[in-house]
């Protein structure tokens, strides 16, 4: 038998196994469930859709609530950044101290304060970015919701509003 009978035996090997165990796989209950799983995601996401929908529209009617709400979000990305740059700082002070503080505390504790407080910033950032996101992409919205309201209409239909 030569070399090229045992390639094409080990191709067909490892082509034809992953195969095999693929289509036994996706069999109708399999199939069946991932029909239901689509219809739950959908539903979930066109509740999700006409649930910020109606905050828009609370926002465009000035609903004191949806205001007030719009206000917190506001205020706790300004929280964020205020933390953002406390600990910048604290990191600051840190390295400009070092030499001081390497002679009370062992390095070992110095780094791991630093790195603790890098990562503190980066969580920190990663929070406030997605509220700002999120305001930013509710303001959007509101300046546009002729558009914004057409789109869903067109999505969900006139009898979802």
């Amino acid at each position: 038998m030569s070399i090229e009978f045992w390639a094409g035996v080990l191709l067909s090997g490892i082509v034809g196994f992953p195969v095999a165990i693929i289509t036994n796989l996706y069999s109708d209950q399999v199939r069946d469930y991932l029909d239901r799983r689509r219809v739950i995601k959908l539903n979930k996401m066109r509740a999700l859709e006409l649930q910020t929908y109606q905050r828009v529209l609370g926002l465009v009617e000035g609903d004191p609530t949806q205001t007030l709400l719009l206000g917190e979000q506001r205020h706790m990305i300004g929280w964020t950044f205020l933390l953002l740059y406390l600990f910048y700082g604290m990191i600051a002070v840190l390295f400009y101290f070092r030499p001081e503080i390497l002679s009370v505390v062992p390095r070992f504790v110095l780094v791991t304060t630093i790195i603790i407080f890098l990562l503190g910033t980066s969580i920190i950032s990663l929070i406030s970015l997605i509220l700002f996101d999120g305001h930013r992409t509710t303001m959007r919205k509101v300046r546009r919701f002729p558009e914004y309201e057409a789109q869903i209409r067109e999505k969900w239909g006139d009898d979802a509003i």
